[in-house]
């Protein structure tokens, strides 16, 4: 069973995600999902006395009533449920015995929740700062690559090239910072991250232009 790149907001119900036991050993995968501000219980597990495996990987809970319960199920004989957790966003999820050592409590820096853009912010890329997104690069290192080739996002909405050249940032170095003379030469190369068709304004300082 696969759940992926869903995304669930602004729902009322006692359990938004009910994962139940089967018949069979088998396993519930739930990647790359973002649960955001719903009046529910975001994920309810119960095997009802069977050995399931519930994999969790890269999903964003967020603004929930509350985020996961579980009821896990052990026979007494070494037969148990599974919930295997990896790379989640969770509000407040390290108040919990299942959170992970892999998982982040961070603000997943959303582009609008107020219009429902679920969307990741990195808002100076490419510089790695505070306006980057927890979730942007942060999968679980053993998700497929995003479809731009970079490191699995966390959250239904990955952050891809396309955004990338959108956030164009202007960068040069120079060759030399020290000189005095009128005739000095300086040598600029451009290492800015460029959107589509740039144009730069350049101001030395000097009134020109």
């Amino acid at each position: 069973v696969q759940f992926t790149n869903c995304t669930f907001s602004k729902n009322p119900a006692n359990h938004l995600i009910a994962m139940f036991g089967g018949w069979t050993r088998d396993t519930v995968n739930f990647s790359n999902n973002t649960l955001v501000n719903n009046t529910a219980n975001a994920i309810y597990i119960s095997p009802i006395y069977y050995f399931r495996t519930f994999k969790l990987a890269n999903n964003i809970l967020w603004g929930n009533t509350s985020a996961i319960e579980y009821d896990a199920y052990d026979d007494g004989y070494g037969n148990a449920s599974k919930l295997m957790l990896r790379n989640c966003i969770i509000e407040e999820g390290d108040k919990n015995s299942w959170f992970k050592p892999s998982c982040f409590t961070n603000y997943p820096n959303f582009k609008d929740t107020a219009a429902l853009d679920f969307g990741l912010r990195w808002s100076n890329y490419p510089v790695q700062d505070d306006s980057k997104s927890i979730a942007i690069d942060n999968g679980d290192y053993m998700s497929p690559f995003d479809s731009d080739g970079s490191r699995s996002d966390i959250g239904a909405i990955p952050f891809l090239a396309m955004d990338r050249r959108q956030n164009s940032t202007a960068q040069f170095s120079v060759d030399t910072v020290i000189g005095y003379r009128s005739n000095l030469t300086v040598r600029f190369q451009n290492t800015s991250f460029e959107g589509e068709d740039p144009s730069w304004y350049w101001g030395f300082g000097d009134g020109s232009t």
